[in-house]
């Protein structure tokens, strides 16, 4: 039976990757020759594109300046076809971090930052626009503008932000403090049964409606998309929507409304959805990203707002902000925009803290799950630096609820899970592939 070429060159272009990784480039060079052999000579330029990459990798991984040099010399022609072709562009562009982006010279080194970020926008280009489609198809207006406020035909959008963010320029101990500080007074009302009753049913009326509205078609396939791009952290996408629990009861504990508190619960599963635009040999590495690679994952927070950016949907807006602005500091030393303490979005500084313990708790590819404890512990030391002092507390009260509630499977966010379209096509392929393998 004849081998189509580009399948040949295909397989043995991740084979050869595998290795040159596992520091065996020797056997990797015998596997391209070979094959270089046993395709022959072909018009086709999706092969020789496919066999270059690694030949040239090849020599870089000898490790001197000779290889050094013409293993770039040949990516960066690699470079020039590919980038008017657009045939593997991405799969060069990966190889030029590489070679470049290890380097101990400045001036080369940042050649390799370049190409990181060439390489973001445009996986990130490739990635939107097939989201877009996906969206057009099933009848999904979006527009170009940029996002507009999460919450546009509130008349006291002002007045509330003014009630909610205390003067600055005020001394400690001032009335306000009463208010917004630490140990602020919180007012007393009497309840009466059947007013709380009625009061209760008309919240959950309310929340249902907004559930109704939230489950979009826009919104659902968002999800789908953020949910592919938690796989390579986590298969199971629990993740996305414990995180977007827990940010659901922070806001409810701090006494926001039920519309902003239900719409951050499902916002905050977005929040890594830039990840879709980051290769996943970076996002499965298992030991400690190089300066190139670190910045192409950082840009994950900013190909997240690219991607949602536009919407109408007052779900995705919240969405866009969480995604550019999760991992902020309160002392300004985050990223993207080094915003600092009240100048980072409450839905960000809320995920942020909800993102965090989850990741901490849980096991990825490069770690191992923290202790309750432990994690806590950790976060409190980051307390005032990392994350807004003025939610830890009730953070921690959250907790207090969520911990036991987790263990014993009571989430009731996970149950969506369940009716998730992406998750159930996919835990059956798993079964079809384990069950044609044993």
């Amino acid at each position: 039976m004849d081998i189509d070429p580009v399948m040949k060159a295909t397989y043995e272009y991740f084979r050869a990757l595998y290795l040159i990784d596992t520091f065996d480039h020797e056997t990797a060079e015998e596997l391209i020759d070979a094959a270089k052999r046993t395709i022959g000579q072909t018009r086709n330029p999706r092969v020789a594109i496919l066999l270059r990459i690694p030949e040239a990798l090849c020599e870089w991984a000898h490790r001197n300046e000779a290889g050094y040099a013409s293993s770039r010399e040949k990516l960066r022609e690699l470079y020039t076809i590919t980038k008017k072709s657009r045939l593997y562009h991405d799969d060069v562009l990966r190889a030029l971090m590489k070679v470049y982006g290890n380097a101990i010279d400045q001036e080369t080194a940042k050649l390799g930052m370049r190409y990181a970020k060439e390489l973001v926008e445009y996986t990130t280009g490739v990635k939107r626009a097939k989201f877009y489609r996906q969206l057009s198809d099933r009848g999904v207006e979006f527009e170009s503008a940029p996002p507009r406020p999460e919450f546009p035909f509130d008349p006291f959008a002002n007045v509330r932000q003014w009630l909610a963010t205390p003067p600055e320029d005020l001394p400690e101990g001032h009335p306000t403090d009463a208010i917004h500080g630490p140990n602020a007074i919180k007012a007393k009302v009497e309840k009466h049964d059947e007013l709380a009753a009625i009061h209760d049913d008309l919240a959950k009326l309310r929340t249902d409606a907004i559930l109704k509205e939230i489950r979009s078609v826009a919104y659902d396939t968002a999800e789908n998309w953020a949910l592919a791009a938690e796989f390579f952290d986590d298969q199971t996408g629990q993740h996305c929507f414990r995180v977007g629990h827990l940010a659901g009861m922070l806001a409810r504990e701090i006494g926001l409304e039920n519309d902003y508190c239900a719409r951050i619960e499902h916002a905050a599963r977005l929040h890594d959805i830039g990840k879709i635009g980051i290769n996943e040999m970076i996002l499965l590495k298992p030991g400690p990203l190089d300066p190139s690679e670190l910045t192409a994952m950082r840009a994950h927070a900013e190909v997240g707002a690219f991607m949602l950016q536009g919407a109408k949907d007052p779900v995705l807006q919240m969405a866009a902000v969480i995604a550019k602005h999760h991992h902020e500091w309160w002392n300004g030393a985050g990223y993207p925009s080094s915003l600092a303490d009240r100048r980072i979005p409450l839905a960000a500084r809320i995920c942020a803290l909800a993102d965090v313990y989850d990741a901490l708790t849980h096991a990825r590819p490069y770690k191992g799950a923290w202790p309750h404890r432990v994690a806590v512990e950790e976060m409190l030391n980051l307390s005032g630096v990392q994350f807004d002092p003025h939610l830890m507390r009730p953070f921690l009260r959250v907790l207090e609820r969520y911990v036991p509630a987790l263990s014993e499977g009571r989430i009731p966010g996970l149950d969506h899970l369940k009716t998730n379209g992406l998750i159930a096509s996919r835990r059956k392929l798993m079964e079809t592939i384990s069950g044609s393998s044993s």
